[in-house]
């Protein structure tokens, strides 16, 4: 049973169903960002809120225009509302009413089988009939008319009871509804629980036949908020959240729009970035927000497109040799801070056969003559996967490039799970690579070499190396000698000091740069042996920002200002305006 309002809760009411000039509380209109919760296939028949401050609290309800600004058209005291589309017929009062408080006044008249409508302006109807006949045989006793459900209508009920409390119709405009923590205060800091999270924010419904679109819209700082202790644990160092937090709010200003035709700004899921509410949040990841304010990643003035992932196994790659055209802040990066720090990402391996490449590529959709033959893979200068090529027996040619290589052996049924771009592909019985790594640290050992100079040891200084035996922890002493990637494949390279100190290969190892080793030129094997073996380390498409390189980076006592440029090059930290 609703209950009369008291008259000061109507003068409370009739304030709040003014248009407010607090309306752009949440954030200027430049700031306020839609993200989808549901939608598509996930699109909901009735969506239910509850206000988290709960008894004394409830919803302003109206619409968001053009220019983001929310239109108040009055306020609803029940915690509890479900929003459907509208199903149902009903009996209208025939006069139109200035507001919807004069309009409820006069609905209280009629008990609790009448509610507030608006259509652009504010109704009186009554009942709730399955057909606009049964309608028709009521309208007459409240003196008014039967109308038929609306294509474009939306119902809101409260969800315990189901008792109608508003109607919404404006020819296609989306229904909004926004939680009110008290009715003297600002609403700035609301909270709803929707589907067990807490968010911050309004909420909008857009309707599709007999379904809603529901978006959450808030400001951009309550975004981020929300996609922090989601996409970075919250137990993390303060500078890596802040990394966290500056990434997060690039790439949602960057991204814009990206959902527009579906009715919205951002997904929530790692299709933009996890955006959960409130629930995870913690006093430290909200620092970590507050204390980066506003700030964005720019390259020559210009919002950069903050990527990022979990690891890269130990280094990153250039934007190119992933996905799309170069872009001159997503290069590849050595990365020595993720050994420093636990991945849980460091070791993944797969062994498959010839037989198992042809039954995945079938299942990719490929027309393979015979059976797949023979395979072989090529590899980026900063050692990640470039390109897997496959050849069947009638000689043609399969080729999975940048992050298509990474996926193409991750076919449910096969129990394969390529997780970052840093991995190998080699015949088992015929490997080509051993490491990828770079050599340093050479220093003198003991014993004659030739021209004059003496064995030494050196540091395969990288987070991870790829070895034959597997993945080995990096800072590996190497006696006398290591295995280097050379044009040639993969040889056991002496390492020797000259008397005088100068460190150096011996001449057999010609690596392509002093000191370092490339995967970018390997010959490709003339036949195989039928069995591969797959190896990696890292989870991600490694472009862009590692996260637990950013953590390990914390953890050293890097900032956030020292942390983004290393990953992201050449950009700088900026404030938007």
């Amino acid at each position: 049973m609703r209950r009369k309002l008291s008259l000061l809760m109507l003068c409370a009411v009739l304030l709040l169903s003014l248009p407010q000039p607090s309306a752009r509380a949440l954030g200027s209109a430049e700031d306020l960002i839609r993200i989808g919760l549901y939608y598509g296939d996930e699109a909901l028949p009735s969506a239910n809120l509850q206000n988290v401050t709960g008894a004394g609290a409830g919803y302003q309800v109206g619409w968001f225009d053009g220019n983001d600004i929310f239109n108040n058209l009055g306020f609803l005291p029940e915690v509890y509302l479900t929003m459907t589309p509208d199903t149902s017929c009903q009996v209208q009062l025939d006069q139109q009413f200035f507001s919807y408080d004069e309009a409820r006044l006069i609905a209280d008249q009629y008990g609790t089988d009448a509610f507030v409508a608006y259509d652009g302006g504010f109704r009186v109807r009554i009942g709730n009939f399955s057909s606009y006949y049964d309608a028709a045989d009521y309208a007459a006793m409240y003196g008014g008319y039967a109308i038929e459900s609306s294509l474009s209508g939306y119902t809101i009920r409260e969800t315990n009871t189901g008792e109608f409390l508003f109607e919404f119709d404006l020819g296609g405009a989306s229904l909004a509804v926004r939680p009110v923590i008290d009715l003297f205060v600002e609403n700035e800091g609301a909270e709803t629980w929707f589907k067990g999270r807490k968010y911050y924010g309004s909420f909008e419904y857009t309707r599709s036949g007999s379904v809603l679109t529901v978006a959450n819209v808030v400001s951009m700082e309550e975004y981020v908020r929300g996609v922090v202790p989601y996409e970075m644990s919250p137990s993390w160092p303060l500078e890596a959240l802040k990394t966290q937090a500056v990434c997060a709010r690039t790439y949602a200003y960057a991204n814009l729009h990206k959902h527009s035709r579906q009715g919205f700004d951002l997904c929530n899921t790692t299709e933009c970035q996890v955006y959960f509410g409130t629930n995870a949040a913690t006093e430290l990841t909200d620092r970590a927000v507050a204390e980066t304010a506003g700030q964005v990643i720019t390259y020559n003035g210009e919002l950069i497109d903050a990527v990022y992932y979990a690891s890269n196994g130990g280094a990153s790659e250039n934007s190119e040799n992933v996905w799309y055209n170069a872009l001159p802040y997503l290069r590849a990066v050595r990365d020595d801070f993720e050994a420093l720090t636990n991945t849980a990402y460091t070791d993944w391996s797969y062994e498959l056969t010839l037989s198992d490449i042809t039954n995945i590529l079938r299942d990719r959709g490929n027309s393979i003559s015979g059976s797949i033959v023979h395979a072989y893979a090529t590899y980026t200068d900063a050692g990640n996967m470039s390109c897997l090529t496959f050849l069947d027996a009638s000689g043609k040619k399969f080729e999975y490039e940048g992050e298509r290589a990474r996926s193409v052996f991750n076919v449910d049924g096969y129990r394969i799970n390529v997780r970052s771009q840093r991995f190998i592909f080699e015949d088992k019985h015929h490997m080509r690579i051993q490491s990828n790594a770079e050599i340093t640290n050479v220093s003198a050992g003991s014993g004659a070499a030739p021209g004059g100079a003496q064995y030494g040891t050196a540091l395969v200084a990288a987070s991870r190396v790829l070895t034959a035996g597997g993945l080995q922890m990096g800072g590996i002493r190497y006696p006398a000698s290591a295995p280097i990637l050379t044009a040639d494949g993969i040889e056991n390279a002496e390492i020797v000091t000259t008397i005088s100190g100068a460190s150096g290969f011996s001449a057999n190892t010609a690596p392509t740069e002093p000191g370092r080793i490339s995967a970018a030129s390997l010959k490709i094997p003339a036949s195989c042996s039928g069995t591969f073996v797959i190896r990696g380390s890292g989870n991600g498409h490694n472009v862009g920002l590692s996260q637990y390189g950013a953590k390990a980076m914390a953890e050293q006592g890097y900032t956030y200002q020292q942390i983004i440029p290393y990953y992201y090059t050449g950009v700088l930290i900026d404030t938007m305006q």
